[in-house]
């Protein structure tokens, strides 16, 4: 048991120099020592001796959890020490959770405490939101902290790995078809002498066409993707007439046949605007694109680009197309050669 020093350590401290009785001071002030060492010794037989110190203890609240599920949303496990259906979590208590899949959406995990299930939430924007797929990786160890209603989840990978690129293709870098081909062209805007390439797509029930073919970005996450289009029309179209975008891919390895089959095509729709022709028009994102072939990376990617005139296209005068803006979801990982 620890002895009850005399002195307490401020008063030993405050000591001026040459006091008397200074014997019962210095026996204080080892006391002090002896106790504290023996206040880290108990605590040390607790934690690493074998001893397991009780829910909720004071001297460590973060403990591993290893996923004891086989699920991909609803994640179960243990707490060391383990908690039993009596006990509760506190807000601030840690732990460190290692996920035997990784999540395909919004998730939770239940510690066998008196809590059951507790829904995972990451901050995002300021706000408490769901995980989306990937949050939690598999190969990875994520800290969790409960802030009394939810595990937050203060290593989220989606936002760390993912990203979202662009890739810009011009007219001038595509090719009109030799079966009903889109006709290319360079226009002059007179007051600025500003020129731009272009393809003039025809209204009708043939639907032309232009294509292109780039190598995606390594760090492609072969994902499907979505494109926008930059464009314009004729002279003599009007405002409020309906012209209809269209796009497909497909991807090539090493020793396929160039002449592969296309993925679905994409689809959409923009309003002429009220400076027509003198005034350039981007279109909304498409739905997501598919590419076919299973892409890989460093596959050799064709899209192929129409103007489609089977839809709601109602516009009269050659729709011009200026590019296509396309976007990637990217990973941070790229490797070597």
């Amino acid at each position: 048991m620890a002895e009850v020093p005399t002195y307490t350590a401020a008063e030993i401290i405050a000591l001026a120099k040459g006091t008397a009785n200074w014997y019962e001071y210095a026996k204080s002030g080892f006391q002090h020592v002896k106790n504290g060492q023996d206040d880290i010794s108990t605590l040390q037989s607790a934690a690493f001796s074998g001893a397991t110190p009780g829910w909720n203890a004071a001297i460590d609240t973060r403990w591993y959890v290893a996923d004891t599920s086989s699920s991909t949303t609803t994640y179960t496990g243990a707490t060391s020490p383990t908690a039993t259906g009596s006990d509760s979590l506190f807000a601030g208590y840690r732990i460190f959770f290692n996920p035997a899949n990784s999540n395909t959406g919004a998730s939770t995990l239940n510690v066998s405490s008196s809590d059951a299930a507790v829904g995972i939430k990451k901050i995002s924007g300021g706000a408490k939101v769901a995980l989306v797929a990937g949050d939690l990786d598999d190969n990875s160890i994520h800290e969790l902290v409960f802030d009394g209603t939810h595990w937050i989840l203060l290593n989220p990978l989606v936002d760390a790995l993912y990203q979202y690129g662009t890739i810009y293709v011009d007219a001038g870098a595509m090719s009109t078809t030799e079966t009903a081909g889109a006709e290319t062209g360079t226009n002059e805007y007179a007051t600025n002498d500003v020129n731009w390439d272009y393809f003039a797509f025809d209204t009708g029930a043939t639907e032309e066409q232009v294509q292109f073919k780039i190598v995606m970005p390594e760090n492609w996450d072969r994902s499907t993707i979505k494109a926008k289009f930059y464009w314009s029309s004729a002279s003599g179209s009007t405002a409020g007439d309906t012209v209809e975008w269209a796009i497909k891919a497909t991807a090539l390895a090493n020793d396929d046949a160039i002449d592969a089959s296309w993925g679905a095509e994409q689809v959409i729709t923009d309003t002429v605007l009220a400076g027509t022709n003198g005034d350039l028009h981007l279109t909304s994102a498409t739905p997501a694109i598919t590419i076919a072939g299973s892409p890989a990376l460093g596959e050799m990617v064709t899209f192929e680009v129409n103007r489609n005139t089977a839809g709601t296209d109602d516009m009269a005068e050659d729709a011009w197309l200026f590019g296509v803006l396309i976007q990637i979801k990217m990973t941070s990982t790229v490797a070597a050669w």
